[in-house]
Formats: C-alpha cells, sequence, structure tokens
C-alpha cells in the first residue's frame, strides 16, 4: 500500500505534517512529501481538506495455499510463563490451518492443553 501526495491538489498548508503520527511528512517548495517512515495509516488521507492525499492499494500475488502442510505457532515464554500474545497467535494459526485444511478441532484443543500445562524442562535462570 502507498501513500501519494496529488502535487496539482496540494496547497502546502502542512495539515498533514502536523497531523501524521509517525512524523513522515515534509513540506518542501509548498507541497507535501511522504517520507520512508510512513506506515500507510492514513491518518494524513483523512486529514487533508484538498483531497490532495490518497492511498493506493498495490496488487498483491495471490498465493496458492495448496502446496502449504501444517501450520506451526512459535510461543514467547518468558521464565517459564506464556506470554498473553500466544493466544493471539493460537487463533490466527487456527484460521490458517482452517484455511489449508491440515488441523481438526480437536488437534487444536489438545495443542492448546499441552500449552496451557507447559512448564521448562530445565529453569530459565540458575542460581548462582
Amino acid at each position: 500500500m502507498a501513500v501519494n501526495v496529488i502535487k496539482e491538489k496540494c496547497k502546502g498548508c502542512s495539515i498533514c505534517v502536523k497531523n501524521c503520527p509517525f512524523e513522515a511528512i515534509t513540506m518542501e517548495n509548498k507541497i507535501a512529501v511522504i517520507g520512508t517512515a510512513c506506515t500507510g495509516c492514513g491518518v494524513c488521507v483523512e486529514k487533508c481538506p484538498f483531497k490532495a492525499i490518497e492511498k493506493t492499494e498495490e496488487e498483491r500475488e495471490v498465493k496458492d495455499l495448496s502446496a502449504y502442510k501444517d501450520v506451526w505457532v512459535f510461543a514467547e515464554q518468558r521464565d517459564g510463563v506464556i506470554m498473553p500474545v500466544v493466544i493471539e497467535l493460537l487463533g490466527e494459526g487456527k484460521k490458517l490451518a482452517n484455511e489449508v485444511g491440515c488441523l481438526s478441532m480437536a488437534q487444536i484443543r489438545y495443542m492448546w492443553q499441552i500449552m496451557k500445562s507447559w512448564q521448562p524442562i530445565v529453569p530459565m535462570h540458575t542460581p548462582r
């Protein structure tokens, strides 16, 4: 996705500069310039009163998922405690597994039970 300035419409008001949460817009010769820090959030598009900034979607290549088997979800942990983001990752993994057709709900429930009861085999910190 790209954010572009339509130079013919830009009036140099700098409203976009003031509203960009990533400080990714500068003014050059009274024209807004989108820098490399742009994340494509679209705040500038909404704030521009002259409709001089547009967000365009790049065409995405459609991936053939038939070549893929299984879905792996790596669980982040600290001091033997699984981080809360793991629940979200498992949910996304489940969606992808359903899309690819590689996991049943029983297998997902089994994996979740293993994750909930996981304990480190060796202590993460050894006393000195």
